[in-house]
C-alpha cells in the first residue's frame, strides 16, 4: 500500500497527517486517519511539554485544559498486549494496547481534531492498530467512576461501537459496562460523555478500559474524567445505612447493605476518644441484593455519648470502616468492658462499673458454650475495679464473658476476639 500526505493542521490543534491510498476498492480499502508523529516534523517536538502531575487524581472532574499544543508523553514505542503506559498524568496512568509489538504507538495530549485537550493513545502510521486504552489511578488505587468523555478515530471514518468497562483486580466487573455507537473524530464527531453515575457496578473499581469495534482503530482519547472516593482499601460491600438508638437494655444498632460479595464479617466496634475495640462479630450473609443486620450492645460505656463503627472485612482480608455513630447512653446503665480487645497477650482485663457492688460470677467461654474459666469475685477486693483474667493457650477465634451479679441476678455478656 502506498500512502500520500494530504494536510497538516495547525500546531495548536490536533496534529494529524491525513493519508490516502493510491489504489482503492470497496472490497479492499484501508484509508487511515491516524495522528502521525514522524521525526521529520521536528518543529512539533520543540513545543513545550506541560508538566506531568504525580499522585492521586482530584476528587471530582479532571481535564487537561492546562496543556497547550502537542504534548508528547511517551514517544513512539511498542505497545502490544503488554501495553505502553504514560504515568502520573494529572494523577492517572494511561495504557494503550495494540495488535502487535511494532514500534508504532504513542500517548500524547492535545486538542484532538479541534476539541479541548485530551489524553489519547495513537498509532503513528498504521503499522500497529489499537485494541484498547486503559485508565487507572497512579495514587490511591480504587475509585468510583461517575463519567468520562470519549473520542476515537478509525481508518474508514465510520461509526463504531465503543465500550467502557470497569475493572477490579484485573477482571471486568459484572454489570460495569456501557456501550454506544460513536462516529470517527476525523469525521467531525465530538467527545461523547459516558455517564455511569447511576450504575453502582462502577463503584470501587481500580481501572476502566475503552475498546472499539473493528481492526483499524488509530486513536482512542479521553477527557473530563469524573471520579471520586479514592482509596487503597475498597469497600467489600456497599453500606446503604448504619443507624443506632438507645433501648431499654442497651444500644441497638442496625445496618443495611447492598451488593454483598465475598464479605467475611462485620466487626462491631465501640470507642471513646477515637480509640475503638471490637465488641462483637457478625458473619456476613453474602446475599446478592444485600441484607439488614441488627445487634444490641447490652453494656454501653458509662459516658454521655457512645461511639460505634463497623469494620467491614472481605475474604481477602481487605477492610474498611463505616461512618462513626454517636449514640447517647441510657441513663444509669451499668457498663462492663474488656480490654485489650482483640486480646493480643494472655491477660484480659474486665472493668467493673462503679455502681456495681457485692459478689459477681465471671464465666469465660467459647461462643458455643464451652467453659474456659469460671470465678466468683468480691468487687470490693478488686484493685481499680478491674479483674485480670489469665487466659493462656487460647486459639484464635471469638469468645464471650458472662457476668452475673449474684445479689440481683442481673446478667451482662461481652465478647472478645483472640
Amino acid at each position: 500500500m502506498h500512502f500520500c500526505k494530504l494536510k497538516i493542521q495547525s500546531m495548536r490543534k490536533f496534529v494529524q497527517v491525513f493519508t490516502c491510498l493510491s489504489a482503492y476498492s470497496k472490497s479492499n480499502s484501508s484509508k487511515f486517519f491516524f495522528p502521525e508523529k514522524k521525526l521529520l516534523f521536528t518543529i512539533l517536538f520543540s513545543l513545550t511539554i506541560s508538566a506531568i502531575f504525580a499522585g492521586t487524581p482530584v476528587n471530582g472532574n479532571t481535564n487537561f485544559n492546562s496543556y497547550n499544543g502537542w504534548n508528547d508523553l511517551t514517544g513512539v514505542k511498542s505497545a502490544g498486549s503488554a501495553g505502553l503506559t504514560a504515568s502520573d498524568v494529572q494523577g492517572y496512568d494511561f495504557t494503550v494496547y495494540s495488535n502487535n509489538n511494532l514500534v508504532d504507538c504513542g500517548i500524547g495530549i492535545e486538542p484532538f481534531t479541534g476539541q479541548t485537550p485530551m489524553v489519547y493513545g495513537y498509532s503513528n502510521n498504521g503499522l500497529s492498530l489499537l485494541t484498547a486504552l486503559k485508565v487507572s489511578s497512579n495514587g490511591l488505587k480504587y475509585f468510583d467512576l461517575n463519567s468520562v468523555d470519549i473520542s476515537m478515530d478509525n481508518g474508514d471514518l465510520t461509526a463504531r461501537m465503543v465500550t467502557l468497562t470497569g475493572y477490579k483486580k484485573g477482571n471486568p466487573v459484572p454489570g460495569a459496562t456501557l456501550s454506544m455507537v460513536l462516529g470517527a473524530a476525523s469525521g467531525g464527531t465530538l467527545l461523547t460523555t459516558y455517564n455511569v453515575s447511576g450504575n453502582s457496578n462502577f463503584k470501587e473499581i481500580d481501572a476502566f478500559i475503552i475498546t472499539v469495534s473493528g481492526s483499524d482503530i488509530g486513536a482512542i482519547g479521553v477527557d473530563n474524567i469524573n471520579a471520586v472516593n479514592f482509596t487503597n482499601s475498597p469497600l467489600p460491600v456497599t453500606l446503604v445505612s448504619f443507624n443506632g438508638k438507645k433501648v431499654a437494655d442497651g444500644t441497638e444498632l442496625a445496618w443495611t447493605t447492598a451488593n454483598e460479595k465475598n464479605v467475611a464479617s462485620f466487626n462491631i466496634q465501640r470507642g471513646d476518644n477515637n480509640i475503638f475495640s471490637t465488641i462483637a462479630i457478625v458473619n456476613a450473609k453474602n446475599l446478592a441484593n444485600g441484607s439488614t443486620y441488627f445487634y444490641t450492645d447490652h453494656s454501653p460505656v458509662m459516658s454521655e455519648i457512645n461511639f460505634y463503627r463497623l469494620k467491614m472485612i472481605d475474604r481477602d482480608g481487605n477492610f474498611t470502616y463505616s461512618p462513626i455513630l454517636k449514640i447517647k447512653s441510657p441513663a444509669n446503665k451499668k457498663s462492663y468492658s474488656l480490654y485489650p480487645n482483640p486480646l493480643t497477650g494472655q491477660v484480659l482485663y474486665l472493668k467493673i462499673p462503679a455502681n456495681v457492688s457485692g459478689d459477681i460470677r465471671v464465666v469465660v467461654s467459647t461462643v458455643a458454650g464451652t467453659v474456659i474459666e469460671k470465678r466468683n469475685i468480691r468487687v470490693s477486693e478488686l484493685v481499680n475495679s478491674q479483674l485480670p483474667l489469665q487466659l493462656t493457650n487460647l486459639a484464635a477465634g471469638l469468645y464471650q464473658v458472662q457476668i452475673t451479679e449474684l445479689h440481683t441476678g442481673n446478667n451482662s455478656v461481652l465478647q472478645f476476639v483472640k
